[in-house]
């Protein structure tokens, strides 16, 4: 799916964190709030400490239920900042048709046409897999493996989409949020 040129007028300033779980996401957006920029946590992560847990099949794909909540959820998110305000979120829209193609499954109808209807900054800043910072958790249940496989998934849909990718330096934290705040400072008004 080829996007037309819908990021420059007016400028959409919805920019997307991503990467493969455990690549320091959520650690940026912290820092970037702290800096008085707008930040949206992670629904998955934020429904399942909440005790909302993904339903899995025998074949552990993940009931059509969760992802009705996490695509409601993200367009309520994408909905609640203007274009002219400065948000990152922690994934975006296009992050659930990576997941769909992890699990192999067609991504419904709902998705396609909010991937359509929501869009984000074209400049898509990317947590690539960073062992020595991954760890797992309760919620974050995936191996670095796994992390891996998801991380090339992720960014496959959002080049797909005509979203361009910025990945972040493997370095501090001082370092990716110098990357961030260089395209979005430098970025045509």
């Amino acid at each position: 799916m080829n996007r037309p040129d819908i990021f420059t007028d007016p400028p959409n300033n919805r920019f997307i964190i991503t990467g493969g779980p455990g690549s320091g996401k959520t650690t940026l957006i912290e820092k970037l709030q702290s800096k008085g920029y707008a930040g949206f946590p992670e629904i998955a992560r934020q429904l399942i400490s909440q005790g909302i847990a993904p339903s899995f099949s025998p074949d552990k794909r993940v009931s059509s239920q969760f992802f009705d909540i996490i695509l409601s959820q993200r367009i309520l998110q994408h909905q609640q900042i203007g274009v002219a305000k400065i948000a990152f979120f922690d994934r975006g829209i296009p992050d659930s048709l990576a997941y769909f193609n992890y699990h192999k499954k067609k991504a419904p109808d709902i998705l396609l046409e909010a991937l359509k209807n929501f869009p984000y900054n074209q400049h898509v800043f990317v947590a690539p897999p960073w062992e020595e910072i991954y760890f797992s958790d309760a919620i974050r249940t995936e191996t670095f493996s796994e992390a891996q496989k998801l991380y090339e998934i992720i960014t496959e849909a959002y080049k797909s989409l005509g979203y361009l990718l910025v990945e972040l330096p493997k370095s501090t934290l001082e370092s990716r949020l110098s990357a961030v705040l260089d395209i979005i400072e430098n970025r045509p008004q």
